[in-house]
């Protein structure tokens, strides 16, 4: 896991602050659900989100600026590489989306035996 967080270079840092800051926001909303989820939420989420998706535009731009310098034959396998390691912002990203759905399902469930008693 440190392995792929290194690989996908410094657009992890602000979609791991983003997505954890979201995850926070909906552990509180899940302890009380009868408070509405804010914007914040949502804003956060969206974050995490934009962030990872540019954590791997900027890596896919700086390979590409890169492989210029290599020879032919080396290109694609390069270009290959490196659009893998970018990928890894895309999927910290979704790792938070999925622990975020969970924690909406959570409140959910909650909610609803709420209103039941």
């Amino acid at each position: 896991m440190l392995n792929a967080y290194y690989l996908g270079g410094w657009g992890m840092y602000p979609t791991t602050l983003f997505g954890t800051f979201a995850l926070a926001l909906l552990v509180r909303a899940t302890l009380a659900p009868n408070r509405p989820i804010g914007s914040a939420v949502w804003a956060a989420l969206v974050a995490t989100g934009l962030s990872g998706v540019l954590g791997f535009t900027a890596g896919v731009i700086r390979t590409f600026q890169a492989i210029q310098r290599l020879p032919e034959p080396d290109q694609f396998p390069v270009t290959l590489l490196g659009v893998s390691e970018s990928m890894h912002n895309l999927g910290l990203a979704l790792v938070f989306g999925v622990l975020a759905a969970l924690l909406f399902a959570v409140r959910g469930l909650r909610e609803r035996r709420t209103f039941a008693d």
